[in-house]
């Protein structure tokens, strides 16, 4: 599965919940909500690189395995 931060190959992992889980060789293991994911599909986004792994590793200080929600995201056109 492409990723949703790099567009690199990444792994898909199970979800356990209404979200997509992944596992990037680059950007490490995070979720995505469905709504999310709907919302970057029917606009042909991904996102922002660099905000997202900013916001990423601050998550990563308490929480392992982060889930990016539609108001945290940091939207861009692909």
């Amino acid at each position: 599965m492409e990723c949703f931060i790099c567009s690199e190959e990444a792994e898909r992992l199970p979800a356990g919940g209404d979200w997509a889980a992944l596992n990037c060789p680059d950007c490490g293991r995070y979720r995505v909500t469905g709504t999310l994911v709907a919302i970057m599909r029917a606009g042909n986004e991904k996102l922002d690189r660099e905000p997202t792994l900013q916001w990423l590793a601050r998550r990563r200080e308490f929480d392992d395995f982060p889930l990016i929600g539609e108001f945290d995201a940091f939207v861009v056109r692909k």
